[in-house]
C-alpha cells in the first residue's frame, strides 16, 4: 500500500496545477469558475492539511506528554525556549532539561505536581483535559476529550484570533489550524463561513 501522507501530498500537487490552469481560462465575466476556484482551493487546502496532520485513528487519543507537546509548538516555543524558563533544584544544565523535557512529552519520565506547575508558567494548557488523558492513559473509564489534533486547544481552551476564539472545521481540527494552512487570496471567503464562536454541538 503506498505511502498515505506521500499519495495525499502528490494530489494537492496535482490538484494545484488544475488550479493554476482552471485560473488561467478564468475572465472577468465568469460567475461560476471563480467558485469553483475558491471550492478547488478548499479541497487543496483540507488535502494538506491531511497529509501533515500525524496518523491517527479514532481509537487512538492523545497521550499527556503528547498533550503538552502540542500545546507548547502551539505557543511558538521550542524544547529549548521551555528548558531555559524552567528552574531545577539542584540546578541543571540547560542541555540536561532539555532532554528531561522530551522525555516527559514522550511519555517516558513521569511529571510531577511542581513540573506540571513550572511549565504551567511557561505556556498555558488545560489541567483538566490534562488529568482526563492522564486517566485514559491508566484505561480509566473516562471520555475522551475533543481536541485539536494540531494545536491540541479545547472547548475551554481556545485559541484567541482577531475577531473571535476559533470554531471547529473537522472533529480534530480547529479553524485557527485550518486557516494556518488557507491561501491568503481564500482566507476571507473560508473564515466568512465559519461561526463566530465555537460550535460546542458540532
Amino acid at each position: 500500500m503506498p505511502d498515505r501522507r506521500l499519495a495525499l501530498t502528490n494530489i494537492a500537487s496535482a490538484l494545484q496545477q488544475q488550479a493554476a490552469a482552471l485560473q488561467a481560462l478564468t475572465s472577468p465575466h465568469d460567475s461560476d469558475l471563480p467558485i469553483g476556484m475558491r471550492l478547488l482551493l478548499d479541497a487543496i487546502d483540507r488535502v494538506n492539511v491531511a497529509a501533515s496532520a500525524p496518523p491517527q485513528s479514532r481509537d487512538h487519543h492523545m497521550t499527556p506528554g503528547a498533550y503538552l507537546k502540542h500545546r507548547r509548538t502551539a505557543h511558538g516555543l521550542s524544547i529549548h525556549d521551555v528548558a531555559a524558563a524552567l528552574a531545577t533544584e539542584p540546578r541543571l544544565a540547560e542541555h540536561v532539561r532539555a532532554e528531561w523535557l522530551e522525555q516527559i512529552e514522550a511519555d517516558i519520565v513521569p511529571m510531577s505536581f511542581n513540573t506540571i506547575v513550572a511549565l504551567r508558567r511557561a505556556f498555558t494548557f488545560d489541567l483538566d483535559i490534562l488529568a482526563q488523558l492522564a486517566a485514559i492513559a491508566m484505561h480509566l473509564p473516562v471520555e475522551p476529550p475533543r481536541l485539536c489534533r494540531i494545536c491540541a486547544c479545547s472547548e475551554a481552551d481556545a485559541c484567541l484570533g482577531h475577531h473571535s476564539v476559533c470554531s471547529w472545521t473537522e472533529h480534530d481540527l480547529c479553524s485557527a489550524c485550518f486557516a494556518l494552512r488557507v491561501t491568503p487570496a481564500d482566507r476571507v471567503a473560508i473564515a466568512a463561513a465559519l461561526p463566530s464562536a465555537r460550535d460546542v454541538a458540532a
